[in-house]
């Protein structure tokens, strides 16, 4: 057996383990769950591929605490591989809509909180690329103050556009739907956009991942 087939076979049983560990994460109590993917995303660091799929898993708990909060915004800030600090900024903003769901007063509060770091990133970011995961992060927690979105130049490129719009059909905010029938004149192409984002009273939308 060559070098090559040794660490194909390594690399198949730590497949395995970890869709292992991600199916687990996923059925155990959140006070064990929580825990073990703050420590598995750290014991796999250098493997994004599976990082990315732990980072997500997080982001989907039901009731997240504050350590996982802080967890998934440490990484989205510090992170060295980008796709991971990619995901993690989305995990960031469901985590924040869990939060936004809760009836508890203190999750409101962290809720806000998170909206405003988010409405940060967005103004801190020099690139495209940076705008459009903190717009997809805000999509994702659904912003009550639009002003960070509607900050955005009217010459932003076409899909950072998309993106500003598309980042409010969480939003409790009731100007939505008057705001998004009068940026469609100046917009139409963008209408299945505004289509989905779109009250409709039947908790229908979609989280990027």
């Amino acid at each position: 057996m060559n070098a090559r087939e040794v660490l194909s076979g390594a690399n198949q049983k730590f497949v395995a383990h970890t869709e292992l560990s991600l199916r687990w994460l996923g059925q155990e109590r959140r006070n064990v769950a929580e825990p073990k993917a703050i420590g598995m995303i750290r014991d796999y660091a250098g493997r994004p591929e599976f990082a990315v799929r732990l980072v997500t898993t997080l982001g989907f708990v039901e009731h997240p605490t504050p350590a996982a909060t802080a967890a998934l915004v440490a990484l989205s800030e510090h992170g060295s591989d980008l796709s991971v600090v990619q995901r993690a900024k989305l995990a960031t903003g469901i985590m924040g809509s869990r939060l936004r769901q809760s009836s508890e007063s203190d999750d409101q509060k962290r809720a806000a909180v998170l909206e405003d770091r988010f409405s940060q990133w967005l103004k801190a970011a020099s690139t495209d690329a940076e705008r459009y995961d903190a717009l997809a992060a805000l999509g994702n927690l659904g912003p009550k103050d639009l002003a960070a979105l509607k900050a955005l130049p009217v010459d932003a490129p076409a899909r950072l556009q998309a993106e500003a719009y598309f980042a409010m059909r969480f939003s409790p905010n009731p100007s939505v739907p008057n705001l998004l029938a009068q940026s469609y004149d100046q917009y139409p192409d963008l209408f299945m956009v505004f289509f989905y984002c779109i009250p409709r009273g039947d908790g229908a939308g979609s989280f990027h991942t």
